[in-house]
């Protein structure tokens, strides 16, 4: 499986947080990861991502949302 290192932006917390996971991986679980390891510990079910302008869905696909983008390290933002 390939593996894409995500850069968390949060407006709650002013550092950029680097999140590696798998491009099979859904946003659902994207949002569990956070929830365990990002500083502020943000609810999963609180959450709303946002990539490339888009408000991503729980079962959205990492793979599928970052295929046509070509940046380095892809970023998304928590909007609590």
């Amino acid at each position: 499986m390939s593996e894409v290192q995500l850069l968390i932006k949060s407006p709650s917390y002013n550092e950029d947080f680097r999140l590696p996971l798998n491009l099979t991986s859904t946003v659902k679980e994207l949002k569990e990861r956070i929830a365990q390891e990002h500083p502020s510990r943000p609810p999963a079910e609180r959450q709303r991502l946002i990539f490339a302008g888009k408000l991503l869905q729980d079962n959205d696909v990492l793979k599928d949302i970052l295929r046509l983008v070509r940046i380095f390290i892809p970023y998304i933002s928590i909007i609590k």
